[in-house]
């Protein structure tokens, strides 16, 4: 976005640039060739006035002082009677194209020079004025000028340095704080995205900047955060609520099935009362393990997703995963964690807690000999996977598709303690920070669980 944002505002740049310097050069120009040619005027009135009295008295001195005004100012001058024809050329000799020609007779026809040409830096390179001598029906002659405009064009060509000059400092001075002033503009609304995004992944003590930037922007976050602030309140109410309501039903729930069992001896001898004894304590075996998995869900997600380095967040899992395949009589191996460096996401409830649910649930319901654990980056997908094979009896492919839908399990391990929500607890705080739960064939036999999680920002 802020790179955008420099993108739209530098072509706005320029053209603003652009709308001052353009006006600015136009008028530069205007005013220059105004100044030529009302001097040239002026000097050309002079002369036709002189002209009107000298022609017939003292025409020596009237081409004298047209020589003298032709070398002094390089400009060829040129005196014309009635008929067009040349009574005195000073400077180079008479021609004139048609345009000029129209200008000639429109002089002698008793009108007044109107020049309204503006000189640019590339030219022309030559102004023709000419002037009557007398007026109305009186005129007599015609002062004809070929002004050489090299002086003008360099005083605006310099000017136009001067300005492009002038204007590239102040607009070097714009370019260059166009970067941190976009930044300054910008920084709520990284702060604001990178707050969602934790928000996104179940972070809900993210918050986001408001020290920084234009006001609104600072509103917007401030309201960000207290949105936040109120979504954060009624998860934790509500995993307060639930983590109290398991608390509660745990005690009643034991108590009835004493109860229950203490009801044995009092059963009528016959098959039916002892079969419904039994569905009657099973049942309340599964409340009780339903209680039981609704405390763990709460407590597996009261711990804020984080960032760590893999090395930190399985730290002595290993110890702990083979000690427990040893009580059940599995060898669980962690073969290798490439990587230990490395920085991830961590989901709710910590890596640790995840990857261990997933060799716990090898443990108990594979029906294998061997748990193997490996951990490696991912670069191309950013991700870090976590994968844990067994060399058990593995899952259809149909099977694979309902694991991680909440209290399912498998009717091959339905008679085991349990609830079916490990594996939709894990999936879950996997996708809240972008990763993911994938369960596949292992290689040889078995069943092949890979947990993804996102690489920090600085090793993605």
């Amino acid at each position: 976005m802020h790179r955008r944002l420099v993108l739209c505002a530098i072509p706005l740049l320029v053209l603003l640039l652009i709308m001052i310097a353009v006006p600015t050069a136009v008028t530069i120009a205007d005013r220059h060739s105004a100044e030529l040619t009302n001097d040239r005027l002026n000097d050309a009135a002079r002369f036709s006035t002189a002209a009107y009295t000298a022609i017939g008295t003292d025409p020596v001195r009237l081409q004298a002082e047209l020589d003298d005004y032709a070398e002094l100012f390089d400009t060829p001058t040129w005196l014309l009677n009635r008929d067009g024809q040349i009574i005195h050329s000073a400077g180079l000799p008479y021609a004139v194209d048609d345009a000029d020609r129209a200008l000639v007779d429109a002089a002698l026809s008793g009108q007044s020079p109107d020049l309204t040409t503006t000189v640019w830096p590339w030219g022309p390179e030559r102004l023709t004025i000419v002037a009557p001598v007398g007026r109305d029906s009186q005129v007599v002659a015609a002062l004809v000028f070929d002004v050489p405009t090299d002086t003008a064009r360099t005083t605006i060509l310099t000017e136009w340095l001067i300005l492009a000059a002038g204007l590239l400092v102040p607009g070097a001075v714009a370019f260059w704080l166009l970067w941190p002033m976009s930044r300054w503009v910008l920084r709520p609304v990284q702060e604001l995205e990178r707050s969602v995004d934790a928000v996104a992944r179940g972070n809900l003590d993210a918050k986001a900047g408001t020290d920084t930037g234009p006001s609104e922007l600072r509103l917007l976050a401030s309201t960000f955060n207290s949105m936040v602030g109120t979504v954060s309140a009624t998860v934790t109410r509500q995993q307060e609520f639930v983590s109290d309501a398991s608390h509660q039903l745990r005690t009643p729930l034991a108590s009835t099935r004493i109860s229950v069992e203490n009801l044995g001896p009092y059963l009528r001898d016959d098959a039916e009362a002892r079969e419904v004894h039994a569905e009657a304590i099973e049942t309340i075996d599964r409340m009780t393990g339903t209680v039981a998995g609704l405390l763990d869900a709460t407590q597996f997600q009261s711990r804020p997703p984080r960032i760590s380095a893999i090395g930190d967040a399985l730290a002595g899992a290993a110890f702990r995963w083979a000690e427990a395949g040893a009580r059940a009589g599995i060898a669980v191996q962690t073969v290798h964690l490439q990587g230990e460096a490395l920085e991830v996401q961590e989901p709710a409830g910590g890596l640790d807690a995840v990857v261990s649910e997933l060799v716990t649930n090898a443990i108990k319901l594979s029906g294998g000999t061997e748990v193997r654990v490996a951990g490696r980056p991912d670069i191309g997908s950013r991700r870090y996977v976590v994968t844990v094979d067994d060399n058990g009896i593995g899952l259809a492919p149909d099977d694979r598709e309902h694991a991680t839908q909440r209290f399912w399990r498998s009717p091959r391990t339905s008679n085991l303690p349990g609830t079916g929500l490990g594996l939709s607890i894990v999936a879950q705080a996997l996708r809240d920070i972008g990763g993911g739960l994938t369960l596949a064939d292992a290689p040889g036999g078995g069943l092949r669980v890979e947990a993804a999680v996102p690489l920090a920002e600085s090793q993605s």
